[in-house]
């Protein structure tokens, strides 16, 4: 110490003592981000579960999935003409839709079994998820930590903000998004929905890939990459990055692949389009919504609060893994970016952040194990082995406060109240038996009726903006007295409410409605409106329909 003398030693010694503690920094930095992820998973979990004991419509588009899926109880071909009653969309493509009549012939009326399959169907890719980054690090560890990535942050529990949609400023929106609280609700694999057991078919092709190059395992991997296209058509990746994999190790492989997804895909497509006449129309000509930046702005922000850290260490990961030309690290590479497809979908007016689920799956992947080997080697105890945990801590970092405190990181959805239940029943009832047609903002109360979803109203509203559809028709069906009973979510004469810009009703079918329909009661948050004596607005200008 007399040789360097007190100041230098002042400062040498805590570098020093950084120096010395550095393997265990990464060890507790590792720990630390790993608590963190479970208390979210378990959060994820709980309020999962929380979910299948709620009777009512959970995320829009559940209702409509659930209609649709009776079609096919009744008889009716699943997938009907656009432009004539009932006016909904057959947004995706079948397998979903099957299970869901299965499921209901097998169990009963509700949403609940179709939630537990995507539940259940959520928990199966969470554990491929890690069973990849387990085989590829031979750490169990790390494939635990690869699984409670996924789940914590690839399937988000937040809601969306109406009041942050659609400030026009475009850079405005992006910053309020990447930063705004926002309320929890459930994660995305608790819907009555087809986006998280489609995510689990496409993982479970690249977990068969990866087992053996024995003719076998293309095929079972080509059927499981078509059923995930054969429950969500965006779900491509599994479909491509195998191809394209596979052309580098064994062309005939590749060629039997293809084949097999492209056969099964192609069989089934062309199958429904010929008894139908309306697949195309319905999977294709109908999702093709409008491309907007503002939108991109605000779905965009999402995606990066929840997965700004995984992707910059998935593609420092894919760079390396590339570097060392690995056959099994090249397919999951080109997994990733295969999975960067759909994320166009963040562009379409009523987008949300189901369209990066299987991104989110994928980067977990890369980004573990990049993390797992920067951490674990030998040649670390240098600064530069943090950088991995302190880039996931900081996206951890900015997910937390949107729990607002730890009492706060409870399941979103409260329990179910007596009082509500049984006024949902009276709802459903009220409408089962009405005559005529029906309307209703809330279309889960058509769906659990059994009868059939008159209109899809937002979907409508944006065909008829672009001149797909025309309205009227049924409009002038509402000013005929067609109408039996409308149950709205807030008073009828508030208007419309919007969503990424548009309106939620076509303006037309809205005046009539307006113009026929008379308020009878409130029932818990729904106003019941009933058909309007006649003659009995002499005294107020008809804004549709003939006086």
């Amino acid at each position: 110490m007399a040789c360097i003398g007190w100041g230098p030693a002042l400062v040498l010694w805590p570098l020093g003592v950084v120096l010395a503690v550095l393997p265990r920094l990464r060890v507790l930095g590792v720990a630390a981000l790993t608590c963190a992820l479970t208390m979210i998973g378990m959060a994820q979990l709980e309020s999962a579960a929380r979910a299948l004991t709620i009777s009512g419509e959970l995320q829009y588009g559940e209702a409509i999935i659930y209609g649709q899926a009776a079609r096919l109880l009744h008889g009716e071909p699943l997938y009907q003409p656009l432009d004539r009653m009932p006016f909904t969309v057959t947004a995706y493509t079948p397998v979903y839709y099957w299970l869901g009549a299965v499921l209901r012939l097998l169990f009963g009326d509700g949403f609940g079994p179709g939630r537990v399959v995507s539940v259940l169907a959520g928990i199966a890719a969470t554990l491929m998820v890690g069973h990849m980054v387990a085989q590829q690090t031979a750490s169990r560890w790390a494939g635990i930590f690869a699984l409670l990535l996924f789940l914590g942050l690839g399937m988000p529990w937040v809601a969306a903000r109406p009041d942050l949609f659609f400030p026009r400023d475009v850079v405005h929106s992006f910053l309020t998004n990447l930063v705004a609280d926002m309320p929890i609700a459930s994660p995305w694999m608790a819907f009555y929905k087809e986006d998280v057991l489609g995510v689990a078919f496409a993982l479970a092709a690249i977990v068969v890939l990866q087992r053996s190059g024995e003719r076998a395992s293309v095929v079972a991997a080509g059927v499981l990459a078509a059923l995930a296209i054969l429950t969500k058509q965006t779900l491509i990746a599994p479909a491509v990055a195998g191809t394209l994999w596979l052309l580098l190790r064994d062309h005939r492989q590749a060629v039997i692949y293809a084949s097999v997804v492209g056969g099964l895909v192609g069989g089934v497509a062309l199958g429904l389009e010929a008894t139908t006449g309306a697949f195309i129309a319905n999977t294709v000509q109908a999702n093709v919504n409008p491309m907007q930046l503002d939108v991109f702005a605000t779905t965009f922000a999402v995606l990066l609060r929840f997965q700004a850290g995984p992707i910059v260490l998935a593609a420092i990961a894919a760079v390396r893994l590339l570097r060392d030309r690995g056959d099994a690290d090249r397919l999951l590479v080109l997994y990733w970016l295969a999975t960067m497809l759909p994320l166009l979908g963040l562009f379409k007016a009523g987008a949300n952040h189901n369209h990066w689920t299987e991104f989110a799956a994928s980067t977990a992947i890369l980004a573990t194990i990049g993390l797992w080997r920067t951490v674990s080697g030998a040649d670390l105890p240098r600064l530069r082995s943090l950088v991995p945990i302190v880039v996931l801590g900081a996206t951890l970092l900015g997910v937390m406060p949107l729990f607002g405190s730890p009492a706060r990181m409870q399941p979103g959805w409260p329990r179910p109240d007596p009082a509500e239940i049984e006024e949902q029943h009276e709802l459903v009832e009220r409408v089962r038996r009405a005559p005529g047609m029906v309307l209703a903002a809330q279309l889960d109360l058509v769906a659990l009726a059994d009868r059939p979803i008159v209109l899809e109203p937002y979907i409508y509203n944006i065909l008829e903006l672009e001149g797909r559809w025309d309205s009227r028709p049924l409009a002038r069906s509402i000013c005929d007295r067609q109408v039996g009973l409308l149950i709205f979510e807030h008073p009828l004469e508030d208007g419309s409410g919007s969503y990424h810009g548009y309106a939620f009703w076509p303006g037309p079918v809205l005046a009539a409605l307006q113009d026929t329909m008379v308020l009878h009661e409130e029932v818990g948050r729904a106003y019941v409106y009933v058909p309007r004596p006649t003659g009995s607005r002499a005294d107020e200008p008809a804004q549709f329909c003939p006086s």
